[in-house]
């Protein structure tokens, strides 16, 4: 077991939110081959990366089932946090994903929905078209459904694109951009200060698209 944790009345796991980062840095390090100070969750990724570039998959694997028997909403949001908005968020349960991204925690709610965004699953398409019908969280069923891209999602897309606010400030536009990159299989990753997009990368289309109509393609004609 996990040093740091106490069980409360409810049976749950307690652990102070001062003591999160320690204690997430313990998990990592007891479940991994990777020595992890209790640190920024930009520090805590970098450990992740260093585990899939050395082929060490079982080990995020182990992290991802950890996750699912954490009971302290605290330490599965920082776990979540190490997942989310990056392809081994598909070692993920895909059920506990989505009950946590209905939980009433702000912080464990917002890290399941970036996770989802990454997850390729029947269920997170099913989940995205419910959110559609309740007409709530646009970018993330936007994510979600570009991740599931299916024949039938193309009018859906283009009506939550449409209804996205015309605002560089929110960051709405940029991620609705890096996940139609990432639907083609374009990987863009967030910096400190704005996005990388790293080299050598080739664009593969998930399946036969047509181009929305556009009249500015037309205005050059029109003016001759």
């Amino acid at each position: 077991s996990v040093v740091g944790s106490s069980v409360g009345s409810s049976g749950a796991a307690v652990v102070s939110p001062g003591r999160t980062s320690e204690r997430l840095a313990t998990v990592v390090s007891s479940l991994t081959s990777v020595t992890v100070q209790p640190a920024s969750d930009a520090a805590m990724m970098e450990s992740v990366k260093r585990m899939l570039k050395n082929d060490k998959h079982q080990e995020v694997a182990k992290l991802a089932k950890y996750y699912e028997s954490e009971k302290d909403e605290f330490i599965r949001a920082q776990l979540l946090r190490i997942f989310a908005r990056h392809e081994c968020a598909n070692m993920l349960n895909v059920e506990q994903v989505i009950t946590d991204a209905g939980s009433d925690n702000e912080e464990l709610r917002d890290y399941a929905f970036q996770a989802l965004g990454y997850i390729k699953h029947d269920r997170v398409h099913d989940f995205a078209l419910n959110l559609v019908k309740e007409d709530n969280h646009c970018l993330d069923v936007i994510s979600m459904l570009t991740q599931n891209y299916q024949k039938k999602d193309h009018d859906i897309l283009i009506h939550l694109v449409h209804k996205l606010p015309v605002s560089y400030s929110s960051g709405e536009w940029h991620g609705a951009f890096m996940d139609v990159l990432n639907m083609f299989g374009i990987r863009v990753e967030s910096t400190e200060n704005g996005y990388h997009i790293p080299g050598n990368q080739r664009y593969v289309a998930p399946n036969k698209m047509q181009a929305q109509g556009d009249w500015s393609n037309a205005a050059f004609f029109l003016c001759m």
